[in-house]
């Protein structure tokens, strides 16, 4: 998968910082190699030394969009615990999808369980939920269940809104509020 020469690393990483830059611009479904090559100064045929093509770079966009979301939310909530934090990350987790629209839909290609990198970084904004929610006792596959339902509300809710489906009068913001509270009310009363 990752095609890795010695002093290639940073170009590696620069090719991923501006794919991310030119994904959050112009969307994931129009992004092409020749858009990067362009902004990198380089002809297209370069980006193979580092990547085995366009899906390798989107695959590196997905590692690295899951790293920052994770941060943005561990930033959001730190030093907080209980509702307090997980209000917090929910809140952190619409701003990072209205910050980064375009990454974010590399969040829905589905990855492989054979790609060690990729599912670890995956699994980190996970394991920060299920840290916040260590104070809800649960077992396994009840945690399993509620980071579904938690994931599935919260992306629910920005795809929606982004493509301007909260048409009625009260504040998209009031709802969001009320469907995290009603996250919280519904699992620390189920576990």
């Amino acid at each position: 998968m990752e095609k890795k020469q010695k002093g290639a690393t940073n170009t590696r990483e620069a090719i991923v910082d501006k794919a991310i830059r030119i994904i959050d611009k112009k969307g994931l479904s129009s992004f092409q190699l020749l858009d990067v090559a362009e902004a990198m100064g380089m002809k297209t045929p370069s980006l193979y030394n580092h990547f085995d093509g366009l899906d390798d770079l989107i695959r590196g966009v997905q590692v690295r969009t899951n790293e920052l979301l994770y941060a943005f939310m561990a930033q959001a909530s730190a030093g907080l615990h209980g509702r307090d934090a997980f209000r917090a990350l929910g809140h952190a987790y619409r701003k990072f999808f209205k910050k980064h629209r375009g990454i974010y839909e590399t969040m829905t290609i589905p990855i492989g369980l054979r790609d060690k990198e990729l599912l670890d970084a995956t699994l980190k904004p996970v394991e920060l939920v299920t840290k916040i929610l260590s104070s809800v006792r649960m077992d396994a596959d009840f945690g399993v269940h509620v980071m579904r339902f938690i994931r599935c509300a919260l992306h629910g809710f920005v795809s929606l809104e982004a493509k301007g489906n909260m048409v009625l009068k009260t504040s998209a913001d009031e709802s969001f509020d009320f469907m995290i509270e009603m996250l919280m009310e519904s699992i620390w009363k189920t576990a």
